[in-house]
């Protein structure tokens, strides 16, 4: 599993992470949450996206299946705001 953590340290607004692949929504799994480990029944494999506030932190694995192209994304629908960064896994 590869880990990673999501840290919005913007002041003013929250917005909406996601991991895109060539087919689309991917899948990882929350394990954390500002340093404390999320309950079991939330800890589990879900769409990958999430919606985090200013000064929030989420710790998240994801699990590669295949090489490509993949988006990370973060938006905000009250900015009319997205930020996306390309990820080459091989």
């Amino acid at each position: 599993m590869d880990f990673a953590a999501i840290i919005n340290i913007v002041a003013f607004d929250g917005g909406t992470f996601s991991l895109q692949g060539v087919d689309g929504q991917l899948q990882w799994r929350a394990f954390a949450k500002d340093f404390a480990d999320l309950p079991p029944e939330q800890a589990v494999m879900q769409d990958a996206r999430q919606i985090i506030q200013p000064g929030e932190i989420y710790d998240i694995e994801y699990q590669p299946t295949a090489a490509g192209i993949l988006r990370l994304e973060f938006s905000n629908q009250m900015l009319k705001m997205k930020v996306t960064q390309q990820i080459d896994v091989r």
